[in-house]
């Protein structure tokens, strides 16, 4: 059995919602949530989305989402792992790049994520994976797109952000771009549509959960900023160390030597 089904369903609620995106009513604030951010009113009914739906099924689990941090449905596992909105303030303001973001974990880290869904709320593209058996796009096996020009891209540049620290990244690459949604970003750098991301901030785990095993399952690889070390973090709502992801792990060493040896 595999909770893929299920996924499927929920995303067809939530993509409803895309009828508030860019409204007024989409920004209407509510309190803190146990991430940091201010929830929104998008965001509270995806949340009632996926809730009604474990109760309406008699799922015992346990739900960690960004609206209401870690939810007790009666048993510890599976763990969902969910981002009702990934990219809500793309959603907030109508611009067409946000994310319904669901992962399924056995235990309290990354690594140990079985199943995973993503939902591009804007124009229905439907990414999926099970571990060990592949990653889907509109259901049909990820084949990635072979494109000479390099593009990377980027989330996490705030105002704070130290400059110094993304001159190598700006240097090596024809384009560089920053869409709002590392749910997605993730999913097409496995299709290939972007060769290589960065997460420069610390990290959430609700927000590249799902997208991290459809990229493996995708022949990509996530890693520690600087690093060629595999990327593993606890699943709880604390922030874990910034990351870079490939679309191919094979340009690993190619990747790594193109943007960090210019530090040398």
């Amino acid at each position: 059995m595999t909770y893929i089904e299920l996924f499927k369903e929920i995303g067809k609620q939530i993509i409803t919602l895309n009828k508030y995106f860019g409204n007024k009513i989409a920004t209407q604030e509510f309190e803190i949530n146990p991430f940091g951010d201010k929830s929104v009113f998008i965001d509270k009914k995806a949340q009632e989305i996926i809730v009604e739906s474990i109760i309406k099924q008699s799922i015992k689990c346990t739900l960690l989402s960004e609206e209401s941090g870690l939810l007790d449905f009666g048993q510890k596992y599976p763990l969902f792992i969910v981002d009702p909105i990934d990219g809500s303030l793309n959603a907030k303001r109508g611009i067409p790049y946000s994310a319904f973001s669901i992962a399924l974990a056995c235990s309290q880290t990354s690594d140990s994520i079985e199943e995973a869904y993503v939902l591009n709320l804007s124009n229905s593209d439907e990414f999926f994976s099970i571990k060990n058996k592949g990653a889907f796009l509109n259901n049909k096996p990820i084949q990635k797109l072979s494109i000479a020009s390099e593009i990377a891209s980027i989330e996490g540049i705030k105002s704070q952000t130290n400059l110094d620290d993304l001159k190598n990244i700006f240097k090596s690459f024809h384009r560089i771009r920053s869409m709002g949604s590392v749910a997605l970003d993730l999913c097409y750098l496995a299709v290939g549509s972007i060769d290589v991301f960065f997460h420069i901030q610390p990290s959430r785990i609700i927000d590249y959960a799902a997208a991290k095993l459809i990229l493996e399952e995708a022949s990509g690889g996530v890693f520690e900023l600087g690093s060629k070390t595999p990327y593993i973090a606890p699943i709880d709502t604390s922030k874990d160390k910034p990351f870079w992801a490939l679309s191919d792990i094979k340009k690993l060493d190619y990747f790594y030597n193109k943007i960090y040896s210019r530090r040398c």
